[in-house]
C-alpha cells in the first residue's frame, strides 16, 4: 500500500492520452493500462505485484477462496461481477458474468480485473472488454453485500433441500458468518441547506453522489437481516472498522499512502479488541468468544 499508484497514470493523462485519440496505435497504452501496470510492477517484495500479473481464470481451478470483484457496465448501469466462480444467472439475478462473456481463447490478468472494479472517474476511463465498458462497482454495490446475499440465499436453499431428504446430514451443522472490513467514519454528517444555485444546477449530481453510499448501506442492512433470520436471531455479521464510534476522518485512503498513515492504521488494528477476539476465535475458541454486540465497535 505504500507504493505510488498515481504518478504513472497521471503522466499518461498529461502526455500520450492527449494525442492517442488522433493516433490510436496499439503500442501506445493509456492511463487505464498505466494503472494496471502500477499494480503489477510494485517495488515491494510482498509478491502481490507478481500475483497481479498472473492469470485470473487460472485461479478458477485453484484451491484459493472464491473471489468476486464488482463492476458496473457503463452503457446501461447493469451490475457485473468478475469472479473465480462460474456465475449462474439463476442465483445472481441480472449480474453480468464478466469472465463468461469473454472469448474462451482469451484471458485477462489479475491486475486488469482488479482495476476493472475500481475505476476512478476521469482518471481511469471505462475499461472495455469486447463491446462492454465497465466502471467502478461502487455505482451499484460498493461493499459486495448484494452478491453475497444472493449467494447465501442459494446456499441456504441447498442446505434446506438436503436436510429435507436427510435430517441427519452434516450440512445441519453449517452456520454462515460474514466478516466485513470497513474504513468509514461512523459519525453521520448533519444535513445542511444548499445554495439555490447548487439546487438549480447540481441537484441530480448531488442526489446521485448521495445514493452511491446509501444504496451500499441498504444492501449491507438487507444482508445483516437475512443472516439474523437464518441464524435464529444472532446475525453472525462481524464488522471491523478502522474508526471508533466517535472518530472523524483520520485515515486517508489515497493513491499513495504515507508511512505515517500506514503506521497509524497498523497501531489501530493492533489495539482493536474485536480483532484480538476474532483471532482467538480463529485459533479455536469459537464464535461464542466474540462480544455479543459484534456489529458495533467497542
Amino acid at each position: 500500500l505504500s507504493n505510488d499508484f498515481l504518478s504513472h497514470p497521471l503522466t499518461r493523462l498529461m502526455g500520450p492520452d492527449v494525442f492517442k485519440p488522433l493516433f490510436p496505435f496499439d503500442f501506445i497504452y493509456d492511463r487505464a493500462a498505466a494503472l494496471e501496470r502500477s499494480l503489477e510492477m510494485t517495488k515491494d517484495t510482498s509478491g502481490i505485484g507478481e500475483e497481479m500479473q498472473g492469470s485470473f481464470s487460472a485461479s478458477m481451478e485453484s484451491d484459493l477462496p472464491a473471489l468476486l470483484i464488482n463492476a458496473t457496465r457503463m452503457q446501461d448501469g447493469r451490475p457485473a461481477v468478475a469472479s473465480t466462480l462460474r456465475m449462474d444467472e439463476g442465483v445472481f439475478g441480472k449480474r453480468l458474468d464478466i469472465l463468461g462473456r469473454l472469448d474462451p481463447s482469451r484471458d485477462v490478468r489479475f491486475g486488469t480485473m482488479t482495476v476493472l472494479g475500481a475505476r476512478f472517474p476521469y482518471l481511469s476511463p471505462a475499461g472495455r472488454l469486447g463491446n462492454d465498458y465497465y466502471v467502478d462497482g461502487g455505482y451499484f454495490d460498493n461493499s459486495g453485500a448484494g452478491a453475497v446475499h444472493e449467494m447465501l440465499i442459494e446456499l441456504t436453499r441447498i442446505v434446506d433441500s438436503t436436510l429435507q431428504a436427510d435430517p441427519s446430514h452434516w450440512l445441519s451443522r453449517i452456520r454462515f458468518h460474514v466478516v466485513h472490513a470497513r474504513n468509514s467514519p461512523l459519525i453521520e454528517e448533519p444535513v445542511k441547506k444548499v445554495h439555490p444555485l447548487v439546487n438549480d444546477l447540481f441537484a441530480p449530481v448531488k442526489t446521485l453522489i448521495g445514493a452511491y453510499g446509501t444504496q451500499t448501506d441498504v444492501n449491507n442492512l438487507r444482508l445483516k437481516k437475512y443472516l439474523r433470520q437464518i441464524n435464529g436471531g444472532d446475525s453472525g455479521y462481524i464488522e471491523f472498522n478502522l474508526y471508533k464510534s466517535d472518530e472523524k476522518d483520520r485515515y486517508p485512503m489515497s493513491w499513495a499512502i504515507s508511512k505515517a498513515n500506514l503506521a497509524a492504521m497498523d497501531a489501530r488494528l493492533d489495539e482493536h479488541p474485536l480483532v484480538r477476539d476474532f483471532i482467538g476465535m480463529m485459533n479455536g475458541r469459537g464464535f461464542d468468544s466474540l462480544p455479543k454486540r459484534r456489529e458495533e465497535l467497542p
